[in-house]
């Protein structure tokens, strides 16, 4: 952190080892100590102690001893028990680790230990729960582990650049009020830390933003990137109530939708660099009264948003800083296929980064400045790189059958409370008809389409049961609307309370762990056609064969891979505002989002959102044969248990 200035010093030998003692400018008085031979410190650790340090300026190489030693100076010791240790400030810069295997921690009702492994870089459980309250850090680091500077209480924290500070690193820093980080691969997790007193944030940069790394910070204020920025995934900033302002100083290669939502103190998001691709939605759509438009101090080569202009082709051909322009982007296409190696979570990155590089080449012309593309889109050819969706799909692994995997598959029936409340309040007996069971999804699904507005840029979460009603009043509250999930899982509680069997369905895509752009759907039960039948609320959507026979998800995956034609109606459309067509639907977006497909094994009323009852429900996962998946309880490749017909077909009402 901060280096203090010597005022005065006193020199004082102990056991051959030279301890000076530095009166300082700050708050804190430092004890220099060189530690000539790894272990030195914790042979010395009694004479140290006995000066009663408050600051401590260590030099040399530290063994896991010396780091148990220096625990306990700083009021921890390697069980986290609290000792007397009186050191509040700690100089590291001269240290390096000697990784001698020993460990120096230990966890788990002492089951589980740390070790040193390393000699550059700050090991997990270094410092955690210890009284420090200042450090700098070692010069030579490359990495600080997890915990290893957590439960400190810090106020400012500054790490150099090119140093990788994973997860958890920081967490539970209670003082924490200002940190700066270097650029990193994924931007660090704030939000996920409990630093509930962080108020500024700098960063050097980074290739991808997962989930939401600034959600619920109640006291940042400002944040300010100053180095190149990749993806902006998602939302970033969620209910950070005192934020005023964001700042990006540096390239930005892509946006998401609303950069922060429902910060009602930001006053400003400003771009003082190019910006490749801007996508962000309008202000006006992210709850923040007090921000009237984003603010733009570079070029903008490509924009989806209506607000925002953009260069075009023809302009940026003739644009003086095309060739600065376009070696950033090179840099972080390069760059991302190099971290992709280490950071399998940014894996989605360099294929998107490469196939703009190339767009962008064939727009300007650039080989002569950009030698090195040849060599970037080599690399990148390990990637899925210039494919369309429909053919990373095509390249998937096949399904399984008979595999003796068995799915309890259940269904609420339409007697439950919460779907007869359902079912009368709605009047659901008169939207679904007389008809057969087909014409009655088919009115159901149209008429969640028209109650609920589509809006996948709402990023709360509402503190409510996911029943019908409930969704109903939350997506009508202003015409706000509510995401695909909602709407589907509204769809199935309507056709359960109708006596037909449904299924709301997560469709995802080969790059899940990274792209957050998954798809929810249902399918119900026809007990005139005696199969499942795709329905999408979310664009009145229904998928057939050319003959107008009803398909479901898994037969239309096949006949797109097979090349067998499949038909989508005529009417189907986003909220009115644009038709959706078959090459966009299904051809692109469902293309990529039918990779992975999963369901609770047991459908009911109330299964998502607060007071859910998940006691017995598990998450089935339909994944091609070999293909490796994080989530869900029960992972398949049979096809034919995934999409079984309803054991119990339940009947009307």
């Amino acid at each position: 952190m901060k280096r203090h200035l010597r005022t005065c010093a006193l020199g004082i030998i102990v056991a051959g080892t030279a301890l000076t003692v530095s009166t300082v400018s700050q708050a804190y008085q430092y004890t220099d100590v060189k530690v000539s031979t790894p272990g030195q410190l914790a042979e010395i650790y009694d004479s140290i102690n006995s000066l009663k340090p408050e600051g401590l300026r260590i030099s040399g190489t530290l063994s896991s001893s010396d780091i148990i030693a220096l625990r306990q100076l700083c009021g921890r010791d390697s069980k986290f028990n609290a000792t007397k240790g009186t050191v509040r400030a700690l100089d590291l810069s001269e240290v390096s680790f000697r990784p001698d295997g020993n460990a120096f921690a230990w966890y788990n009702n002492l089951r589980d230990s740390v070790r040193l492994t390393t000699s550059h870089s700050i090991p997990p459980l270094f410092l955690y729960m210890c009284n420090v309250e200042e450090i700098t850090l070692p010069n030579q680091i490359d990495t600080i582990h997890a915990w290893a500077l957590g439960g400190i209480p810090l106020k400012e924290l500054y790490v150099a650049d090119g140093v990788t500070v994973m997860p958890r690193a920081i967490a539970l820093d209670s003082l924490l009020e200002k940190v700066r980080l270097p650029f990193s691969a994924d931007l660090y997790q704030f939000g996920d830390e409990y630093l509930k007193e962080l108020r500024e944030v700098e960063s050097g940069g980074f290739y991808i933003t997962s989930y939401s790394p600034f959600n619920k910070l109640p006291k940042l204020e400002k944040v300010v990137v100053n180095g190149p920025s990749g993806h902006i995934n998602a939302t970033p900033f969620i209910e950070n109530h005192q934020l005023k302002s964001i700042e990006f100083n540096g390239a930005v290669y892509n946006t998401g939708t609303c950069l922060a939502y429902s910060c009602e103190n930001l006053e400003s998001i400003v771009f003082n660099g190019p910006v490749f691709n801007f996508g962000f939605a309008q202000v006006k759509d992210c709850n923040l009264p007090k921000l009237k438009e984003y603010t733009f101090n570079g070029p903008i080569f490509h924009s989806s948003n209506e607000d925002v202009p953009a260069k075009d082709s023809a302009m940026f051909v003739t644009w003086e800083g095309k060739e600065k322009y376009m070696s950033i982007l090179a840099d972080m296409a390069r760059g991302s296929l190099k971290a992709a190696h280490t950071f399998p979570n940014i894996a989605w990155f360099p294929p998107e980064a490469v196939s703009n590089l190339i767009h962008y080449t064939d727009s300007v012309e650039c080989y002569h400045y950009l030698p090195e593309l040849d060599s970037i889109l080599n690399e990148a050819m390990k990637f899925d790189i210039n494919k369309t969706k429909l053919d990373i799909l095509k390249e998937s692994a096949p399904y399984l059958k008979n595999t003796g995997v068995t799915i309890n598959w259940r269904y609420a029936p339409p007697s439950d409370s919460l779907l007869t409340e359902a079912r009368e309040k709605f009047n659901l007996d008169s939207i679904a008809g007389q008809g057969d069971d087909y014409s009655k999804i088919k009115n159901l699904t149209y008429w969640i389409h028209e109650t609920i507005r589509h809006n996948g840029s709402r990023a709360d979460r509402p503190k409510m049961p996911y029943d019908l009603g409930n969704i109903i009043e939350y997506a009508q509250k202003d015409n706000s609307g509510g995401n695909c999930r909602m709407m589907a899982i509204a769809l199935q509680q309507a056709l359960l309370a109708e006596g037909i069997p449904a299924r709301f369905l997560t469709c995802e895509s080969k790059a899940y762990d990274t792209d957050s752009d998954c798809h929810v759907i249902c399918v119900a039960w026809s007990r005139e056609l005696d199969k499942w039948v795709w329905c999408d609320p979310t664009f009145a959507a229904f998928v057939t064969d050319s003959e107008g026979y009803p398909l479901h998800p898994g037969e239309v995956r096949q006949r797109l891979i097979s090349g067998k034609e499949v038909c989508l109606n005529d009417d189907a459309n986003w909220n009115h505002e644009r038709p959706e067509t078959k090459e966009e639907y299904l051809d692109d977006y469902m293309a990529k989002n039918l990779y992975i497909i999963s369901a609770y094994d047991n459908q009911r009323p109330r299964i998502e959102g607060p007071g859910a009852l998940t006691e017995d429900a598990n998450m089935v996962v339909l994944l091609p044969e070999g293909f490796r998946y994080n989530y869900g309880n029960t992972l398949t490749s049979d096809e034919s248990e995934f999409w079984k017909r309803p054991e119990i077909v339940m009947t009307p009402k």
